[in-house]
């Protein structure tokens, strides 16, 4: 008589392929999710793609209608002389 381990019955019964792919897309965006988007603009919106308006140093950056006017105004804000959020994975346009 053969002996059958328990966990190789399970593993060998339960495999579905739509699961695990759901699982590994799933585990990429957790990192994604956590990234922040910066917007940066200049004093005009001509030939913008990302921002709306113009940039403005009591905007916080974090949306496409509230850009700050420079890089400087980001980090001064979300840098090390600000509450240092800026992490790997964020994006600044």
């Amino acid at each position: 008589m053969r002996r059958q381990n328990l966990f190789s019955n399970v593993i060998a019964t339960s495999f579905n392929p739509k699961i695990w792919v759901l699982l590994v897309a799933f585990l990429f965006t957790i990192n994604d999710s956590r990234a922040t988007n910066y917007y940066i603009n200049d004093n005009t919106t001509t030939n913008d793609v990302y921002c709306s308006t113009v940039g403005n140093a009591v905007n916080d950056g974090l949306s496409t209608s509230t850009p700050v006017p420079s890089i400087t105004a980001i980090l001064n804000l979300y840098g090390p002389a600000g509450n240092n959020t800026i992490a790997p994975g964020d994006t600044f346009f």
